[in-house]
């Protein structure tokens, strides 16, 4: 997984994506479109400083580790409960468009 975040970080699978894409295009003009596209977001992805998703982006195990201390304390944070519901929401509509890509 850390080669992975390295070569995100460094662009290298950018460039390899994209490069892939371009031959795929040749031979399958919508399988290359699809891995263009993957690349597009994986430079995307290495552009968000990790502060941003320290700080900003909570994912599952951040909604389930909020929502574990609201059980412990007994203390219900509505704004904390709304945030993961729309975080929940993003991540579902994120998921059924990546599914979309891959059939």
């Amino acid at each position: 997984m850390e080669k992975i975040l390295k070569m995100l970080k460094d662009g290298l699978l950018t460039d390899t994506l994209d490069n892939i894409g371009k031959v795929a295009t040749i031979f399958n003009p919508t399988v290359g479109s699809g891995i263009i596209l993957a690349s597009k977001i994986t430079d995307s992805m290495a552009s968000v400083k990790d502060e941003f998703l320290e700080d900003e982006v909570i994912g599952l195990n951040g909604s389930a580790l909020i929502l574990d201390k609201m059980i412990k304390d007994k203390n219900i944070d509505f704004d904390k409960l709304e945030m993961i519901s729309e975080n929940l929401k993003s991540m579902s509509q994120y998921i059924e468009k990546s599914a979309k890509l891959v059939k």
